[in-house]
């Protein structure tokens, strides 16, 4: 569940993100980190354009993509345009790779995106686990990494 995206703190000179609710999984928060830290470094570098979006059309745009997750559309970074999200994370990648490589986090930025490709999100492998016996103890074991 998405709640508010970047704003000023009000009491650091930082950015604050609420990507999303809670992580399932150490790595996936790990993740995000580095690509938030990727994306702001890019942003201060490029004063490019920035996609033209009302403030209806972005919020529909992430609740869409909150509610489908990896493998559905999100809106892309510099477009604004809903893509598939296993393409955009590609392309994120590829547009802060040059902030990710100073940052050490370039091979972990490709790595984790692959694996979330190919995985999907906490939401699709907990669903993928409780299918198997449909038991909620092997979602609970899967998130505790019993």
């Amino acid at each position: 569940m998405i709640y508010w995206d970047v704003r000023l703190s009000d009491k650091q000179p930082t950015l604050e993100f609420r990507i999303a609710d809670v992580a399932a999984a150490p790595e996936d928060a790990v993740l995000l980190g580095v690509l938030a830290r990727g994306l702001v470094a890019t942003a201060l570098a490029d004063d490019g354009p920035v996609p033209d979006l009302s403030n209806e059309v972005l919020r529909g745009r992430l609740w869409r993509a909150s509610r489908e997750g990896v493998t559905g559309c999100c809106p892309h970074p510099k477009t604004g345009d809903l893509e598939p999200t296993k393409a955009v994370l590609e392309d994120l990648v590829e547009l802060t790779a040059p902030a990710l490589e100073t940052a050490g986090d370039l091979d972990y930025a490709r790595e984790g995106t692959a694996r979330l490709a190919a995985e999907g999100g906490g939401a699709d492998r907990q669903r993928r686990k409780f299918a198997e016996r449909e038991r909620a103890e092997d979602v609970v074991d899967l998130l505790t990494g019993d």
